[in-house]
């Protein structure tokens, strides 16, 4: 079978191929009048206005990031964790380096494979090793301990005393989702019951925010929240002409399937953040001609959509919006994209010198602060 690969530029992809995540029920939840409506945007136009100003934050290349790599804005610092390498970098406001959290290795406090990186709180750092366990470091970088666990998922994160651990369509899982607190026995949630082609994805499926995780779950058009104990259908999304077709789902062979979604166009959920001011998501959609990006913010009850614009420099989201904290967007820019990032945020930057004397021979990647109105 062909190896069906979603590009993204100084990015990593998503892989058909090797595990297996997938949707719930009988394919895509059916759109009802209380659906949020997509609304495809290849514009930044209905974006701007919404942007009261911009800081450009250098990262040079004396510590190197690869291609996958993570921000957490976290106590007036910067964690930049590089998937692609499993290393943890700490920069300060500024973009100068601090220390490295952690370390690859097999010895003491020392992590093996890093699937994600969560911020506990102000001062406190968990990293994620599937079939490991979570290690936890201070924020200069300093072992405190582990938690030794050989059942965790894809992805985990800890929220209100609990751990969350997502396991896609594992073939060895009966369920997709497991909860699980030290009183108490595991809870299981989403059970498996397709077939589906193997699916792999390096980017989060789970966020949290105010005692609530949210969860991501493929192609579902469906995005979860779990909080005390429960997992509820948080929003659901029309994606119109772009909706996954069902006979992916009920395909009797998966390779059959995949071949008739490889053979349309469809949408799904990639990333959503929240926090007290807005939230974001952002939604793939693949097209015959390639992979496009539109985001959707909402403030109240109110969506605004945009994209990544439709000239080459204006494409600075085509890294995606990796943190979200009250109403500021983080997002890491590409060097490539320096010059238009610039030229395009220039009226609202907040730091013009700093900008003007970046050395761009040794960027490695450049931090977007993007604050809100």
């Amino acid at each position: 079978m062909a190896i069906f690969v979603l590009m993204r530029s100084f990015y990593s992809s998503i892989v058909l191929g090797g595990l297996v995540l997938g949707c719930i029920g009988c394919g895509q939840k059916e759109v009802q009048e209380n659906c949020t409506r997509f609304k495809e945007s290849s514009s930044l136009s209905s974006f701007l206005p919404d942007v009261s100003s911009v800081r450009l934050i250098p990262i040079y290349d004396d510590h190197l990031l690869g291609s996958r790599v993570e921000l957490i804005s976290a106590k007036g610092s910067f964690i930049l964790s590089d998937m692609s390498n499993d290393v943890i970098y700490r920069y300060d406001d500024k973009g100068f380096f601090l220390n490295e959290i952690g370390r690859k290795g097999n010895g003491p406090g020392e992590f093996s494979h890093v699937s994600n990186v969560q911020l506990i709180d102000p001062s406190k750092v968990a990293v994620v090793s599937p079939f490991k366990g979570i290690y936890y470091y201070d924020l200069a970088g300093e072992f405190l301990c582990k938690e030794d666990m050989d059942n965790l998922g894809l992805q985990t994160v800890i929220n209100a005393g609990s751990i969350l651990t997502y396991y896609g369509y594992l073939s060895t899982e009966k369920y997709r989702l497991c909860a699980m607190d030290s009183s108490s026995e595991p809870h299981y949630y989403l059970p498996n019951k397709f077939s589906v082609i193997p699916y792999s994805t390096t980017i989060p499926q789970l966020s949290v925010y105010d005692g609530k995780v949210f969860i991501i779950d493929s192609y579902n058009n469906v995005l979860y929240s779990y909080g005390s104990g429960e997992l509820n259908e948080y929003e659901v999304f029309d994606f119109g002409k772009y909706r996954v077709p069902d006979d992916y789902f009920n395909a009797t062979d998966p390779y059959q399937g995949a071949e008739l979604l490889l053979g349309s166009e469809f949408a799904f959920i990639q990333r959503y953040l929240m926090s007290d001011y807005c939230s974001i998501i952002e939604v793939a959609i693949q097209k015959h001609s390639g992979l496009t990006f539109t985001y959707g913010l909402k403030k109240g009850d109110q969506w605004i959509w945009f994209g990544e614009g439709g000239k080459q420099d204006e494409k600075v989201f085509e890294e995606t919006i990796r943190d979200l904290v009250g109403n500021k967007l983080y997002t890491l820019i590409d060097p490539d994209r320096f010059d238009g990032a610039k030229a395009l945020y220039y009226d609202f930057l907040s730091n013009k010198a700093e900008v003007e004397s970046i050395d761009k021979e040794r960027l490695n990647y450049v931090i977007g602060e993007i604050t809100l109105h």
